[in-house]
């Protein structure tokens, strides 16, 4: 008899062992899924912060609040007052708060005439799409200001606030004798002469049927690409070596990718660079000088014949 009574006294013991664990393992994971909980709940709340603080700023930058701050400063002759609100509003994301910078520095109160730093607050209140920004850009180009000659052939180049010209947009670049925008000027007039050449021929291309025997047809697509020597690791190494950052776009700041859309010829050679993707005038012009001074690539072959084809390659700018 006493054998039975002492398995089942150790049996008894085991079992309350095994509720006792089942327990304290049911209250770890009841610890667990309330952190879970309340973690999950604070990371909503600081969602919903953040997400009401965004749209503040945004409500805020819509309604120009600071822009509005600074009009009436100015207006009530407190100049200063006024260009502190509108550096607030730039800072805001208030686009048209450049708009109002400009003229403060345009206007000269408070002996702060400044007719470059108005150009460039014009030309950003343009990107922003500020009526009349462009009309006041160009009353900033007298005197020979350079920067507002080329940031206005900027504006006819994009269509920023005005409709886009590009025979408007190469003239202005040509006012200005600062900056060497040569390469970009010649990239242009090619963009223009390309536009009057389709033209002419868009009603005799669309009766032709026999297909191009003269080598001037350029590809888009080959069944073997045109390869810069080495590959492209070697294109970027070379094109961030040779590129020089303009001080211009140093001083304000200025990156942004340029796009470069460039035809290599049969013979390797790198010809009709343009610009597919603008950033800043400065900016493209250097990165057409550095596509225009590569080597020789291994030319695209369709069917084993080398042939005229186009390529793109980005240009990436950063301070």
């Amino acid at each position: 008899m006493l054998k039975p009574l002492f398995c089942r006294s150790v049996l008894m013991k085991k079992n309350y062992l095994c509720r006792m664990i089942i327990m304290l393992n049911s209250n770890r994971i009841r610890w667990a899924c309330l952190f879970v909980k309340n973690f999950l709940n604070m990371k909503r709340c600081v969602t919903l912060v953040t997400v009401l603080f965004c749209a503040m700023m945004m409500v805020n930058a819509q309604s120009g609040k600071w822009t509005q701050k600074g009009d009436a400063a100015y207006t009530a002759g407190k100049y200063s007052k006024a260009a502190a609100c509108y550096q607030k509003g730039i800072k805001a994301g208030e686009e048209s708060s450049w708009y109002g910078l400009g003229v403060y520095y345009h206007n000269g109160k408070d002996d702060t005439r400044d007719d470059q730093e108005a150009a460039y607050c014009f030309y950003r209140a343009a990107l922003a799409g500020v009526k009349g920004a462009v009309e006041s850009l160009l009353e900033t180009t007298e005197h020979n200001n350079a920067d507002a000659w080329m940031l206005a052939g900027h504006c006819y180049q994009m269509g920023y606030g005005v409709e886009q010209d590009l025979k408007k947009a190469i003239n202005c670049y040509k006012q200005q004798r600062r900056y060497n925008l040569s390469y970009l000027i010649a990239a242009l007039q090619l963009s223009l002469d390309e536009a009057g050449d389709a033209e002419q021929n868009s009603v005799s291309s669309a009766l032709q049927s026999k297909p191009d025997t003269t080598g001037k047809e350029i590809f888009r697509v080959t069944g073997t690409p045109p390869e810069f020597p080495g590959g492209m690791q070697a294109l970027m190494t070379m094109m961030a070596q040779t590129a020089v950052y303009p001080e211009y776009c140093r001083l304000r700041e200025i990156t942004g990718t340029v796009l470069i859309e460039f035809v290599v010829e049969p013979d390797g050679q790198v010809d009709h660079a343009k610009v597919a993707l603008s950033c800043f005038p400065l900016l493209d012009n250097e990165a057409l000088r550095v596509v225009n001074k590569q080597p020789r690539w291994k030319p695209g072959l369709v069917s084993g014949r080398p042939v005229r084809c186009y390529f793109s390659v980005p240009m990436r700018f950063s301070m």
